[in-house]
């Protein structure tokens, strides 16, 4: 898809989807497509939430020979538009860099307590270098959910905690290092 220079907005849909690829839940997944000029080569992945399952991280590559490293391990080197699956804790948390711009995909874990794999839902990780500034963002309350518990993961260079609030005050000094540059609150 490509423009004359207009804005627009891409979306991708499938019916009948499994997250992970083995997994027997199936149902329709919609998620944004981000332009390739905004790929980039670093991201934090924050856990979803405490949900029973595994999240699954979906790293795919712009360009063949792209080394792509988790929590500081190569992990895979990726061609063109091929793609590594990296499965993930919902509590968990990783830092992934890649020699070459890439495009990362986290589709939440979902399984019951009974085993199967529920609804897949998915959202596209901006990478560090493409970070918002000086941007004020409001959080939607769902209080029309059944289980009433809701959270906002915030990931923030260290350099910068001092500097961010939350509800109007300063976040907490302690927090989740996710690497030697970055920090988790979750709240």
């Amino acid at each position: 898809v490509s423009s004359n220079g207009k804005p627009f907005a891409a979306f991708h849909g499938g019916w009948n989807r499994a997250v992970p690829s083995n997994g027997s839940g199936r149902d329709h997944c919609y998620e944004q497509v981000y332009p390739m000029n905004m790929w980039g080569k670093e991201f934090i992945v924050a856990g979803t939430s405490a949900q029973t399952g595994a999240n699954k991280i979906r790293i795919t590559s712009e360009e063949s020979g792209c080394n792509v490293y988790i929590n500081g391990l190569q992990v895979s080197t990726l061609n063109a538009q091929s793609t590594y699956e990296y499965s993930m804790s919902t509590t968990g948390n990783c830092h992934i860099v890649t020699s070459k711009p890439v495009c990362v995909i986290l589709y939440m874990g979902s399984y019951t307590n009974t085993g199967h794999v529920g609804d897949p839902s998915s959202v596209t990780i901006p990478p560090l270098e493409r970070g918002i500034c000086n941007s004020t963002f409001k959080v939607r309350s769902s209080s029309n959910l059944n289980d009433n518990q809701h959270y906002v993961n915030i990931v923030c260079d260290t350099s910068h905690d001092a500097s961010m609030q939350f509800d109007g005050n300063a976040l907490p000094t302690s927090g989740t290092s996710v690497s030697d540059n970055y920090i988790l609150h979750h709240f």
